[in-house]
């Protein structure tokens, strides 16, 4: 009895292979996302560095002047130093202290009187009393009114000065009226002071009379006496240097 054909049974596929190569693919996608990672991350710190580079570059760019812009964007954007012009230095002169009349200032600008500059008179002694010097002109014997100062004889030779006269003592006759000026407020002599002609290397500046110059509309002077030799008779030699007074 012929049964029933037998029909064979179809093989099992195989699936071992097929999940293989699932898992292959996988573990590619996982390595791809990996790397795509790292880079971005690469990437991002290299941004932020610069970003901290560009922060600390940026207050010392701040501080420099700005310069040409060499070809660089943005050159203009920097602070522009305000050109500055270099000035002399001010130069003042102190002022001259005020003076009032009859008051001298030891750093006026005194004139010669004379010329020559140095003018030698010789005085000889008075029969009796005293004889006038006139130290305006120069000139010996002159009236009361314009003599400034005298030669005086009474048991010796002696100048004697008008009240109005300033009268100081010096230590040399190379002197300037400045040097003068400045001693006859500190070291002048009492007005009715007689002074020995015979005194060793006698010198003497004296301010004539502020007054008496005013009468009689003549320059207010300085006048440097220096005697130079007294003779047995009584005869006095002097030098004679006047500078005007600014008025």
């Amino acid at each position: 009895m012929t049964g029933a054909p037998v029909t064979a049974a179809a093989p099992a596929p195989r699936r071992g292979g097929f999940l293989v190569g699932v898992t292959l693919v996988a573990m590619l996608v996982s390595l791809v996302s990996v790397a795509v990672s790292v880079y971005a991350l690469g990437v991002a710190n290299d941004a932020k560095d610069a970003a901290g580079s560009a922060q600390q570059a940026a207050p010392a760019a701040n501080n420099q002047p700005n310069t040409a812009n060499n070809g660089n964007q943005g050159g203009n954007n920097q602070p522009t130093a305000a050109p500055t012009t270099a000035r002399p230095a001010a130069t003042t002169t102190a002022p001259r202290p005020v003076t009032s009349p009859g008051e001298l200032d030891p750093k006026a600008d005194f004139t010669e009187s004379w010329s020559p500059s140095t003018i030698n008179l010789e005085i000889h002694p008075p029969n009796y009393g005293s004889r006038n010097i006139d130290l305006d002109k120069p000139e010996v014997g002159s009236s009361g009114d314009a003599a400034d100062m005298q030669l005086y004889v009474s048991n010796g030779e002696f100048f004697t000065f008008d009240r109005g006269a300033k009268v100081v003592t010096m230590n040399s006759a190379n002197v300037q009226p400045s040097d003068c000026a400045a001693k006859f407020d500190t070291s002048r002599l009492a007005p009715d002071t007689q002074i020995n002609v015979k005194t060793a290397d006698l010198t003497l500046c004296i301010n004539t009379s502020f007054e008496a110059a005013q009468h009689q509309g003549i320059k207010w002077k300085i006048v440097l006496l220096h005697v130079t030799g007294v003779a047995a008779d009584g005869t006095v030699n002097v030098s004679l240097k006047a500078w005007n007074v600014p008025d």
